[in-house]
């Protein structure tokens, strides 16, 4: 009853983060009046497919992610689109008895999909070498489910402290990045790719040390976006615009 996961991801968890972050970049160039009425149906049709993979974690962030953009960009926007949503709930409700709890359970009867327990393991596992992790090859000891489940116990399990702390900088950088970003809209594009990063790593994601994966797309990509220029580039361009003047 799930939809597949998008392309080589075959997962309907990873297939949802990465369509999440085009679903970002969509809504972004949409509330600019880049070809609005395609990026907003690419928006939409992302949106479907998540809600398509039952997968409640990405589908939560991404929902967040746009209310970042939406408040950075377009509040008015944001605060129609909510009463739309709590018509339509309202609408339902009353016109379709049963229909919000057949909806719910159909979200709901997964419960935690064994995350509890899985990052209690995890907790254990990380206890035992605290500082430089299992290494890459590592896998918690469950037959199935066998990593943490979460961006950043999956740090720890695989990297230990020493590798936290150097996701928690690079995504400090990519937070200050962001902030300083100029004009607003790519501001909060940047914020919310980033919030969706993290939002998405809080329930699902594993290690982002190891080669091609779809973590390039769901991680690397929205980091890459929202770091600030290498030191000095801003100068070295307008010297060359002086330069050509």
């Amino acid at each position: 009853g799930r939809m597949n996961g998008w392309a080589e991801a075959r997962h309907p968890i990873l297939g949802a983060a990465i369509i999440g972050v085009c679903v970002i970049l969509a809504a972004a160039r949409a509330i600019h009046g880049r070809s609005s009425a395609g990026n907003g149906a690419v928006a939409c049709a992302g949106l479907a497919f998540i809600v398509a993979t039952g997968s409640r974690g990405p589908l939560i962030a991404v929902a967040a992610a746009l209310g970042v953009l939406l408040i950075g960009l377009a509040p008015r926007l944001l605060l129609a689109l909510a009463g739309a949503v709590l018509a339509l709930a309202l609408i339902a409700y009353f016109a379709a008895p049963g229909l919000d709890h057949a909806v719910g359970a159909r979200y709901l009867a997964r419960g935690w999909s064994n995350r509890l327990d899985i990052w209690d393991l995890a907790l254990r596992e990380i206890a035992a070498r605290p500082l430089f992790g299992h290494g890459p090859t590592a896998r918690l000891a469950r037959a199935v489910d066998n990593f943490p489940h979460n961006l950043f116990l999956s740090t720890l399990f695989y990297s230990g402290a020493v590798g936290l702390l150097l996701l928690l900088a690079l995504l400090a950088c990519a937070v200050l990045g962001a902030v300083r970003a100029k004009p607003a809209g790519e501001r909060f594009m940047r914020l919310a790719l980033l919030a969706n990063l993290v939002l998405t790593g809080l329930s699902d994601l594993s290690q982002v040390t190891k080669g091609p994966s779809p973590m390039w797309y769901i991680v690397w990509l929205p980091i890459v976006l929202a770091l600030p220029p290498p030191h000095g580039h801003g100068q070295r361009a307008r010297r060359v615009k002086r330069t050509s003047n």
